[in-house]
């Protein structure tokens, strides 16, 4: 029994590490393209991301239309393109519902199917469609209260979600060099959300404040 033991602790001192090791060595990928989206090198981030996509693969389905309809580099926003990966967004988040919600931890998939929906709604506001846009972020600011309520950040998520709405209810498209909503700062939140007129804010001088 103590050979057993200690068989047992060695594989999990030895072999645990290896399997966390290789798990975050394959993640690195992604966080270095958004680390490098968020420094402003954006040809550089898509180009990463693009080599790295798959289309079973949520993380990059979610990132890419994200960059292609937000980033702040004209040269960079392709919104024909960030609606091709947008709609295999959807798809693929109904293919995890149906095949893991019976395996799954429902609260924890439920919190996140928001998420496809603002990013739907960011390629629509990208493509001038203000309309589908403000619907679709309307649909993803309703999802996000299936977030469980003991979560932390979900009253700041839900702000920054309405301030988004905000913008596309003015014919305004999103320009974030974020590529998590939760960064998005509480300048930029305020100022949308004590506006007036949206379209008489410059964002710019906020962006030089960050």
């Amino acid at each position: 029994m103590m050979k057993i033991k200690i068989a047992l602790l060695t594989l999990f001192v030895l072999v645990f590490p290896a399997i966390k090791a290789s798990a975050e060595e394959m993640n690195d990928p992604f966080r270095t393209a958004i680390s490098l989206y968020e420094e402003g090198n954006y040809s550089e981030s898509l180009e990463l991301v693009s080599q790295l996509l798959t289309d079973d693969d949520f993380g990059g389905l979610l990132l890419l239309p994200w960059i292609l309809s937000t980033c702040p580099d004209d040269n960079i926003r392709d919104g024909e393109r960030a609606m091709e990966y947008a709609v295999k967004l959807h798809c693929q988040m109904v293919i995890f519902i149906v095949w893991d919600l019976p395996r799954e931890n429902p609260p924890r998939l439920l919190s996140n199917i928001w998420i496809p929906w603002a990013v739907l709604a960011s390629t629509f506001a990208e493509l001038g469609e203000y309309s589908r846009a403000s619907s679709c972020q309307m649909v993803a600011l309703l999802l996000s209260e299936l977030i469980d309520t003991e979560v932390p950040h979900k009253k700041k998520l839900q702000e920054r979600l309405q301030a988004i709405l905000k913008l596309y209810q003015h014919e305004l498209p999103l320009r974030t060099t974020k590529t998590n909503v939760l960064r998005i700062s509480d300048t930029w939140l305020e100022a949308i959300l004590n506006a007036d007129n949206v379209k008489e804010i410059d964002f710019d001088v906020i962006d030089a404040k960050e």
